[in-house]
């Protein structure tokens, strides 16, 4: 299982936050990954964020990945949201993600 924490903070705190999760142990941990972010962006109802590589880096690095005003297209209400892996398969590889 894979389960991810979307979180949006203001002012330095957690403003609103959504908790998903997915079953899908045939999919690669980048796909895995991907269809919880559209879950938590659907459900907090915000756009889908860009990737840009300092994203990509932390998520590798520290299992989250932030983004502020740099990652969207449109002006958001908030400081930044951030993605966090609070539990993943032990089989997964999470180092292996790449969006």
């Amino acid at each position: 299982m894979l389960r991810v924490w979307g979180k949006i903070y203001k002012k330095g705190r957690i403003k609103t936050s959504v908790t998903v999760s997915d079953g899908h142990t045939d999919w690669s941990f980048k796909n895995r990954f991907y269809g919880l972010m559209e879950e938590i962006v659907r459900q907090l109802d915000l756009a889908m964020p860009i990737w840009l590589d300092n994203n990509k880096e932390d998520l590798r690095r520290f299992g989250y990945a932030r983004f502020t005003q740099d990652n969207f297209i449109e002006p958001i209400g908030f400081d930044y949201l951030e993605c966090q892996i609070i539990e993943v398969d032990k089989d997964d590889d999470e180092t292996q993600m790449d969006p």
